[in-house]
């Protein structure tokens, strides 16, 4: 009897320690001394890459746009702001710069495991229990070809055991999203121009030089956005000695150069969107239509205008191609054809062996 009593008694304290430890897991109770306070926070970016192009170094900043008490006893105006960037540039608007990440040059890789970086920044200290949110947001930068985040990002951090410790959560996703504390919206987005030429027709001279015009604007789209000083003229597959101008810039002046059939120019790393136009020029310098006479050759052109095509390009994307048609008459003189004179021969020869025959045939009788 007393044994019984003795097993009931261990069965009763072992399901009171079940439901206690099934209420403190069931509402994350947790005491204080389990956490460790967080002097840093880390938020983690991908910096993608669409088309062929190579990014340029690339620095990008947070700054942070405002606060406010989820949980407190003090007013937003009393939360401590995030600890300033040292060296950071200048806000007009007040921001206060608070993070940035450096990206090399060729920084920007299609896969997204190549290149995650992060920025990371410093906490303050605390006087006052509570929650605390900060709303950041990435500054959108004046590169052609990058784009940058525009939506905020929230920062919630939670100041506990007298603010001794500070526990952060960052959340990137936007309301109702799933949770994350990383983003992926900033691309390099830029591809390469071919210009080439083609010959055809009977009369077409294939190792006839044609000498080309070719601006670049960086359209609509890059509005007054930075371009690189200089972007490379590619001559590998033009042998012209003419071509001597190696460089060509966005809204800068014009640029001559020249290709014979089945050659080409192209210049690489231009940012989407920047705008092309190219022509064919005749021997007196002026522009050549499609369809157009350029002396005794009709110029055929697909591309003469266009704009550079990063994301979705196809094979005929950022092509421009000239083709130059003499089809021409060939004179070849008076066309003596001796055919009937062959066939009058053999009728006089036939004529002549059937005479032959005959008067044989007449001797013989």
């Amino acid at each position: 009897m007393k044994l019984k009593k003795f097993f009931a008694g261990v069965l009763a304290a072992a399901m009171m320690l079940t439901v206690g430890a099934t209420a403190a897991l069931a509402t994350g109770e947790t005491t204080a001394t389990e956490y460790q306070d967080q002097e840093t926070v880390s938020i983690y970016k991908h910096y993608g890459l669409e088309g062929q192009g190579t990014s340029p170094e690339e620095t990008f900043y947070l700054v942070q746009e405002n606060k406010k008490v989820l949980k407190g006893d003090i007013k937003d105006s009393d939360i401590p702001d995030l600890t300033a960037l040292t060296n950071a540039p200048v806000s007009t608007d007040g921001r206060r710069y608070v993070a940035s990440v450096t990206f090399a040059a060729g920084g920007a890789k299609v896969d997204a495991t190549q290149n995650q970086s992060a920025f990371v920044f410093t906490l303050p200290k605390y006087d006052h229990v509570g929650q605390y949110e900060y709303t950041l947001r990435e500054v959108a930068g004046n590169n052609a070809g990058v784009t940058y985040r525009e939506d905020a990002i929230k920062l919630v951090v939670n100041v506990i055991n007298d603010g001794t410790i500070r526990i952060a959560g960052v959340h990137t996703e936007n309301e109702g999203g799933e949770k994350s504390n990383s983003f992926s919206e900033n691309k390099y987005a830029a591809n390469t121009l071919t210009v080439s030429k083609y010959v055809s027709g009977n009369m077409g001279d294939k190792n006839t030089y044609f000498q080309f015009e070719l601006t670049l604007t960086s359209g609509v789209a890059n509005g007054r956005k930075n371009f690189a000083e200089n972007y490379a003229i590619d001559y590998t597959k033009a042998t012209s000695d003419k071509n001597t101008t190696k460089n060509i810039s966005v809204n800068g002046t014009s640029v001559k150069f020249w290709l014979k059939s089945g050659e080409s120019i192209s210049i690489a790393n231009l940012p989407e969107d920047v705008e092309w136009t190219v022509n064919e020029l005749d021997a007196t310098g002026n522009a050549v239509a499609a369809g157009a006479k350029n002396g005794e050759y009709t110029v055929s052109v697909d591309g003469a205008t266009g704009s550079i095509v990063a994301a979705g390009a196809t094979e005929t994307s950022n092509k421009a191609s000239f083709t130059n048609t003499h089809e021409g008459v060939i004179d070849t003189g008076v066309i003596l054809d001796n055919a009937p004179y062959i066939a009058l021969l053999a009728i006089v020869a036939i004529g002549g062996v059937a005479l032959m025959l005959n008067k044989r045939r007449r001797d013989e009788e």
